[in-house]
């Protein structure tokens, strides 16, 4: 006998910019494969495995620093500003109060954020994006040449003040406290240290911004949703 099956494809939604789902998966599978090394242990950072593995192991390293590290979690900050502006438009078309639930959300990212810098990782980026994303909501109104104008100054200026003071490698900023407790300490001392270690202004957010910036540009001028009219300038 006939069996009628249940099983129906996912329908997605009608308003979803599939293209910028597509972008969000490869953001995060390349967040992913930047901090596998990392996720196998913060004393990875005080240079106890500084140099390791075969010649392969390098030259994967060499490749994942060239071609991948900051690229996919820039690009993940870029479209979590168009997604910013996609939300901005489509609230403020059916009258609903954006700015209100905008920063519940960011309050509740925020809190996310810090739970899991504190509890599981303390590489977390969900709190430096709560705080840009407050700075954007404070510029989403400014004119699109307003907008990339700070964006270029804020580029400029860092690259100005790293240029006389360059970044030091997170295993010469670490305190022999945090060295012991990362590589022999008990899971509630490593927490306690987090906890201690843990603040929401951090030197990333300025670049983070910066990306949010140029995405809440993309996306309101709707780029990616009609990519193919600009397929010419890719």
């Amino acid at each position: 006998p006939h069996v009628e099956s249940y099983l129906r494809p996912v329908n997605s939604k009608p308003d979803r910019i599939q293209e910028l789902d597509v972008m969000r998966g490869v953001a995060l599978c390349g967040i992913f494969l930047v901090n596998m090394v990392d996720f196998s242990g913060s004393a990875l950072r005080a240079g106890t495995f500084a140099s390791r593995g075969t010649m392969i192991d390098q030259a994967v390293d060499l490749a994942i620093a060239c071609f991948a590290l900051t690229k996919f979690y820039l690009l993940f900050s870029f479209l979590f500003g168009v997604g910013f502006a996609v939300q901005m438009q489509r609230m403020e078309d059916t009258g609903r109060p954006f700015v209100r639930l905008y920063m519940q959300r960011l309050g509740v990212l925020l809190l996310i954020g810090i739970a899991h810098s504190i509890l599981l990782w303390d590489g977390d980026i969900l709190r430096l994006y709560a705080v840009a994303g407050v700075l954007l909501l404070m510029v989403r109104k400014l004119h699109t040449r307003v907008l990339l104008t700070i964006a270029a100054v804020i580029t400029v200026a860092g690259a100005v003040y790293f240029s006389f003071v360059p970044l030091q490698s997170a295993s010469t900023l670490m305190s022999p406290a945090s060295i012991s407790a990362y590589s022999s300490g008990t899971y509630v001392e490593v927490v306690m240290l987090r906890a201690s270690e843990r603040s929401i202004i951090d030197i990333q957010i300025p670049m983070v911004f910066v990306m949010f910036l140029l995405g809440l540009v993309v996306g309101r001028e709707k780029i990616i949703a009609n990519i193919r009219h600009y397929e010419r300038f890719l």
